[in-house]
């Protein structure tokens, strides 16, 4: 009786999650799955199952390499975040005295907190062509002019991370 006691908690704890993320992730992705597989005639979708769809997407190359830049950029992200997170994550675990842990911990989830609107313009600050990393570059003498990593695949990537 415990034991079903138990599980039945686990679900509650979990439930409200789980039918949050079915109902408005999962269901939604599987629609537009469907609708993908569909046709398209004069303002109306028919039903019929079909690729064409995705014959035509991939057949034009810029519809390509949109694609394969998205999943370059993905993967040198998620690589790029494995490499600085598990340090992190082994540091506050094991290197931080107790005391510290949720400050260390707060201090690493804080930036998270803040808006998007608000890192994108703080990373575009930092990254254009009159920003902190251009005028410390002129001023180390590493570069003669103003450069500007912003709207770039670095400044993409490093926006992820």
């Amino acid at each position: 009786m415990m034991r079903a006691k138990g599980k039945l908690q686990g679900w509650g704890f979990i439930g409200p999650g789980l039918l949050w993320t079915v109902a408005f992730f999962v269901v939604p992705l599987l629609i537009m799955m469907a609708y993908s597989l569909f046709q398209r005639a004069a303002g109306r979708i028919i039903t019929d199952l079909s690729f064409n769809n995705y014959l035509a997407f991939f057949s034009k190359p810029h519809h390509l390499n949109a694609l394969v830049n998205s999943l370059e950029v993905t993967l040198i992200t998620t690589i790029i975040s494995i490499i600085l997170a598990y340090p992190l994550a082994y540091i506050l675990a094991f290197r931080v005295p107790p005391r510290w842990q949720r400050i260390a911990l707060i201090m690493a989830i804080l930036p998270f907190w803040t808006s998007y609107v608000v890192r994108s313009y703080s990373w575009l600050l930092v990254l254009c062509s009159n920003g902190v990393i251009s005028n410390t570059l002129q001023w180390l003498h590493i570069v003669d002019g103003p450069i500007s990593l912003a709207n770039s695949r670095a400044a993409t990537v490093l926006g992820f991370v």
